[in-house]
């Protein structure tokens, strides 16, 4: 094909931008007349050879870019079409022929969409760093008053009668529109839901409420906020009376008048009335169309047509039905003329001034007819917007073209929203520098990208990732490295405001992580499309759902949340089948764990009904935490299989008999845009919350400083309340249970300026050293951030902290906990934040605690983004007026050796040091994507300042409390090169000594090596497995799963022995590296069980952890059990073989080829460690090798 000039290319591309913003926002104004069908299949043809040359629909490029070679394409790599219907078909939805979607695996969302008329680049921005935005008293005025409309529609009032789906109208007029002369709102409400004045009210002050926390970032005290609800929700009184039904009207209400584009004002008017209300905030994933979004209110609505000439529309059905469309029996000429249609329509709600419908409203409400047609299963050719502010309800019809430019755009979006490989992979030393199109082009509009709230995550994507200089006015001293463009665009100013001090090596930095933060969402994108490209038998095989579920419909189940944050309802999801058919099948056999965010779906084509987190988790069932209940959905799942009239009455208790659920683990339930916006913040400007102190240490790993002693006392000047630097000192140094290597870490804390590293080995108590250093911090005076990736981890400290204040009295440390109750450890509910009832109450709770905890995804809870946050966090050294610049003076996060690096930046710009504790030899951030991995995104923080500053910022912490010298020797020897201590005598001699050693011997029998490893002495034993034939003990793998049916049978018979002997199961615990020999040890354990029910310790081994090495981090027992699994090396002569060529041993895969796992698994066990492996196999691994000499040659290894 011949490659068009630039001229016509940018021709082109100019007739394009007209067809789009002309087909977008199209006029309606034919719809009453027949559609003619050989247009329509002019139209097609048009549209085919479109195609072939489709411009970008990003506009918004520069003419410069446009004009050139490399003017970016929609690119149709991978796509679904909807076929053509008939066209002899009766009820065609013509709209919705030859609809190409691109990427449909790629769930745009339908407000992003609408913003593609107006700047395509804006949203993709949005989705990439979707950072805390700054609460505005819009936005929160907006979203009080969605909730308010929404809790009035399906609400019950407490004198509704039950009839059907609808209740008893009132009969009286007079009743039925009685207001007082104070209130728009009637005294009594029998209708829809609950208009009365008492349950408004009510539900202002419940708005209120539950709103504290946003009223306190826009300082709105909550007086005000209730009377500017009060005032802004007037009109959904009128709203109300008008457009709600009346069972015993004869007709629509005389004002409950549709608003039409293009209709003119001569034109009969249509008139609407809500039937019933299906659901709110319904979220609706539709891969037919690419789609997802939440609608305000799904309803089902009668239509009233008026025309002077006949309809052309068909229907089928009945009126009254809720899924299908249909039409009054029209029987005389006058009747033809009215019509009245009964269709599930969405209801958007928009809040804010407008005069007239807006593009973006019209485009969002018109994708959402598209998503419900998809749920629902029948056609929504309609939507219905409404302007609380003017009153006025307008019909958005679907139309042909608009829905043709608006999937365009979207088709577009999926482009650059995706994850291509080809813009992931690193580029080569050798390539050619061009410029990855990553991003749409910016739509250099000086007045709206000033203006715009994501100029600076854009105009960052423009110098780091997009390389683009703008040549400079003025003679630069140095010229900047990237793409010179040939002249200055119209946004220069803003871009080099903007970007004007990144260096290269700020670029270069920002660039590496980003890609690599790509790579790792790449296998997340490809997760959660499994949802719908997968059944869920299958996607239950690779433990990533649970198939076959039912919900429980006792009251137990469906009782509410703790928390308004994902946690409204919790449901309570049983299997279908009995567990013990195929024990392996178990629900805690698979990936999903608890505090893990899943999706509901209804099988077989209602996907992501809802969505929470996993709150408990046993063999047989799973409780979840929804933010709404199911009740609606299914009474839909219900009517859309069996096709219910509205009158027929919905039964809860069959439902669940019928409606078979799926559980998806979805593994973007958190996503990277925070993480990313973490990153992001490092390079913005000061002005705009720019972490500058993090950019020099992190990213040009400046040196951190300290003070010397004779500082100290001046940096540390107390108030008269507070004990002086050197009192404190001398009690801390005078305390028998500080060891001295916690002591130098105290003190290389006290004396940083910029951070400290704290290196805490196994069992030397890390938890013990934070919790004495926050001691001593509020003690001087100090505000602290304690944070860590887990709930866990940061409760733990909570917890001893809360130990020692009951110990000491001490009244002067005041805890905020930040989180949710069902994820926070009950021992730390009572730091949780109360229950506020004022804004008064609420700045006391947020501004008085001088330790604050979260976890590191916390930081866009409201506490950071509040008012007195924003301003701590905009402060520049020119502002200095005695106020401090940040939140908090320490910012403390544990286990930071497991924290992704750009994950562990989002706390610490609240902070103005930061103290590091953890342990690179165990384990890293976990990383699913094998090239990012590569590229270094399991380097953590700690690990990067470690090795760059470790000799001066790092102090280690060397005493151990764990385990005794056997187990302690493992580790030292192969990890800590003889650093690790004992740090006592009886720490060091620690034995297993059973009770009961007659019952244990009993189930020993005559197997010698049985008898030896239960004595006290024998501290650790390998059973190697080697000297029997391999078809006995050899592995068996499936794929990519392992697992070793004599090693887990020879576990169960140990652990048998050992609660036989008087150990208590629970401290007991079995490790492996393989989540299918958990399976296996489930199945093993249930069925041991089953078969010695009436034995005394039959149902105790149920309480032994079975744990993965990544799981099993920060715990200790006193038996630890550890199952290599893998066997595949059989001979002599084979491994004679493999000894000749240099190498020995079997295939042992990644796992056990990991130092820092097999560090973490050797060093859980406080008395007694037993390992069972194929040693034959496991001198495969370079890792486990130098383990299998040093027992060896301790006399540490039975054969068997």
């Amino acid at each position: 094909m011949t490659q068009p000039t630039a001229s016509s290319e940018s021709t082109r591309d100019d007739r394009a931008t007209s067809k789009l913003k002309v087909a977008i926002e199209e006029l309606a104004v034919n719809q009453a007349q027949p559609r003619n069908t050989d247009n329509d299949d002019k139209e097609d043809d048009d549209l085919w050879d479109d195609l072939a040359s489709m411009p970008s629909l990003s506009q918004c490029a520069t003419q410069e870019l446009l004009a050139s070679d490399d003017a970016p394409r929609a690119r149709t790599m991978v796509f679904a079409s909807r076929s053509a219907t008939l066209k002899s078909s009766e009820g065609t939805d013509r709209a919705l022929d030859n609809l190409l979607v691109v990427h449909p695996d790629v769930l745009v969302p339908a407000t992003k969409v609408a913003d593609v008329a107006s700047c395509i680049r804006k949203p993709v921005v949005q989705d990439r760093l979707r950072g805390a935005s700054d609460v505005t008293i819009s936005l929160v005025m907006g979203n009080m008053l969605h909730e308010l409309l929404q809790a009035c529609l399906t609400a019950s009032a407490s004198d509704h009668k039950s009839k059907g789906s609808l209740p008893e109208i009132v009969k009286s007029e007079d009743a039925k529109d009685a207001v007082t002369t104070s209130s728009p709102w009637p005294e009594g409400w029998q209708g829809i839901g609950d208009f009365s004045k008492a349950f408004v009210e009510t539900q202002i002050e419940e708005q209120v409420r539950s709103n504290i926390e946003s009223l306190y970032a826009i300082d709105l005290s909550a007086e005000d906020a209730a009377v500017q609800l009060r005032e802004k929700a007037a009109p959904f009184a009128r709203f109300a009376r008008t457009f709600l039904l009346r069972e015993n009207d004869e007709g629509f209400h005389p004002e409950a008048t549709l608003r039409e584009s293009g209709r003119s004002a001569a034109s009969p008017q249509s008139k609407v009335r809500l039937r019933r209300i299906l659901d709110v905030e319904e979220e609706i994933w539709s891969p037919i169309y690419g789609l997802k979004g939440k609608v305000d209110v799904s309803v089902e609505c009668d239509i009233l047509e008026e025309s002077d000439v006949p309809t052309y529309k068909t229907a089928t059905g009945q009126q009254g039905q809720a899924f299908s469309r249909g039409h009054a029996n029209n029987t005389t000429t006058e009747e033809s003329k009215r019509r009245v249609t009964t269709s599930v329509v969405p209801l958007e709600l928009k809040t804010g001034r407008a005069e007239v419908v807006s593009t973006e409203h019209r485009a969002q409400t018109m994708m959402y007819t598209l998503m419900m047609s998809d749920r629902y299963g029948v056609r929504v050719d309609d939507g219905l917007l409404y302007y609380s502010k003017s009153g006025e309800l307008h019909r958005i019809s679907r139309s042909r073209n608009e829905v043709r430019s608006l999937v365009i755009g979207r088709n577009e979006l999926a482009h650059y929203l995706r994850h291509d490989m080809t813009r992931l992979r690193k580029p080569d030393a050798g390539a050619s520098n061009e410029p990855v199109q990553v991003l749409p082009p910016t739509i250099d509009s000086e007045h709206k990208c000033r203006r715009c709230y994501a100029v600076d995550g854009c105009m960052l994507f423009r110098r780091a990732i997009e390389d683009v200089v703008e040549p400079s006015e003025v003679a630069r001293s140095a010229p900047k490295s990237g793409r010179m463009l040939s002249r200055r665009t119209p946004i220069a100013d803003v871009f080099e405001q903007k970007t004007e001090h990144l260096t290269n090596i700020h670029l270069e930095f920002f660039r590496k992580w980003d890609r690599l933060l790509n790579l790792e969402e790449e296998d997340a994108v490809r997760f959660r499309k499994e949802m719908w490209t997968m059944t869920a038998e299958q996607r239950e095989k690779v433990g990533r759902c649970f198939g076959n579920m039912r919900l429980d419909v006792d009251p137990r189940s469906l009782s509410p949340g703790s928390s308004s944050s994902m946690r409204r309802v919790l449901h309570r999801f049983v299997r279908h089948v009995d567990p013990t058919q195929n024990a392996e099948a178990g629900l805690l056999s698979g990936h999903i764990q608890v505090n893990d965010p899943v999706t509901i779906s209804i099988e077989p084509d209602m996907l992501s009904v809802a969505q929470g987190f996993v709150s408990s988790l046993t063999p047989t069932s799973v409780e979840i935490g929804l933010d709404h209940s199911l009740d609606a959905v299914m009474r839909r799942a219900s009517e859309k299989e069996q096709a219910m009239t509205q009158e027929a009455p919905f039964d809860m208790a069959s439902a669940t008999e019928r409606i078979v659920f799926r559980i998806d683990k979805d593994e973007l339930g958190s996503g990277m845009g925070r993480v990313r916006a973490n990153l992001a913040a490092l390079f913005l400007t000061p002005q705009r919350g720019g972490d500058v102190k993090r950019r020099e240490l992190v990213v040009e790993m400046r040196a951190p400083r300290f003070l010397s002693k004779e500082q100290l006392p001046e940096a540390f000047t107390t108030s008269s309340t507070h004990d002086s630097l050197q009192q404190i000192l001398v009690q801390v140094h005078a305390d028998d249970s500080v060891n001295q290597d916690q002591k130098l870490a105290i003190d290389n804390v006290l004396s940083a300026q910029d951070y400290a590293l704290v290196l805490g080995m196994p069992g030397t108590g890390k938890t013990t050293t934070i919790a004495k250093l926050i001691e001593l911090l509020v003690r001087l005076g100090k505000r602290i951030l304690l944070t860590s990736y887990t709930h866990s981890a940061v409760d733990t400290i909570l917890r001893k902290l809360g130990e020692d204040q009951k110990e000491e009295a001490d009244e002067s440390m005041r805890i905020l906990r930040l989180g949710t109750k069902d994820k926070v450890h009950p021992d730390a509910h009572r730091f949780l934040l109360p229950r506020c009832a004022s804004i008064e109450e609420l700045k006391d709770a947020f501004e008085s605690p001088n330790v604050v905890a979260a976890t590191c995804l916390s930081v866009h809870h409201t506490f950071f983004s509040s008012g007195i946050a924003k301003k701590m966090r905009n402060r520049t050294d020119a502002d200095d007026d005695g106020s401090p610049k940040y939140l908090f003076d320490y910012c403390i996060v544990d286990e930071a050796s497991q924290i992704p690096l750009p994950t562990c930046l989002g706390p610490l710009r609240f902070a103005d040091k930061f103290v590091l504790v953890g342990d690179h030899h165990q384990l890293p951030p976990l990383v699913k994507n094998a090239e990012a991995k590569a590229g270094g995104l399991d380097v953590s923080l700690f690990k990067l300042l470690s090795d760059r500053h470790g000799d001066k910022a790092m102090v280690a912490l060397r005493s151990q409390y764990r385990m005794n010298d056997d187990i302690m020797r493992l580790s030292n020897e192969l990890v800590y090169s003889g650093q690790l201590r004992a740090g006592s005598e009886s720490v060091r001699d620690r034995t297993l000594l059973l009770p009961d050693m007659q019952a244990a011997l009993a189930i020993a029998r005559e197997d010698r090596w049985m008898q030896d490893l239960l004595q006290p002495n024998s501290k650790v034993r390998l059973l190697d497995t080697s000297k029997r034939p391999l078809d006995e003990v050899g592995e068996s793998k499936h794929g990519d799963l392992v697992k070793n049916q004599f090693e887990a049978e020879l576990v169960v018979r140990i652990a048998s022995a050992l609660v036989a002997g008087g150990c208590k199961p629970s401290q007991i615990a079995v490790v492996t590296p393989y989540r299918q020999q958990i399976k296996l040890l489930r199945s093993l354990l249930l069925q041991y069980s089953l078969s010695r029910k009436h034995a005394t310790q039959a149902d105790q081994l149920e309480d032994m952890e079975l744990l993965t090495a990544d799981q099993s981090q920060g715990r200790d027992k006193d038996v630890i059990l550890v199952t290599f699994t893998r066997a595949n090396f059989s001979s002599k002569k084979e491994a004679d073989t493999m000894e000749a060529k240099g190498s020995a041993g079997g295939n042992t895969g990644e796992l056990l080829n990991d130092l820092r796992r097999l560090n973490v698994t050797l060093t859980r066990a406080k008395r007694k460690l037993i390992m069972v492996g194929h040693s034959a196999t496991l001198e495969g691994s370079a890792i486990l090798r130098p383990l299998l000499k040093l027992v060896r040659e301790a006399g540490w290894v039975r054969e068997l």
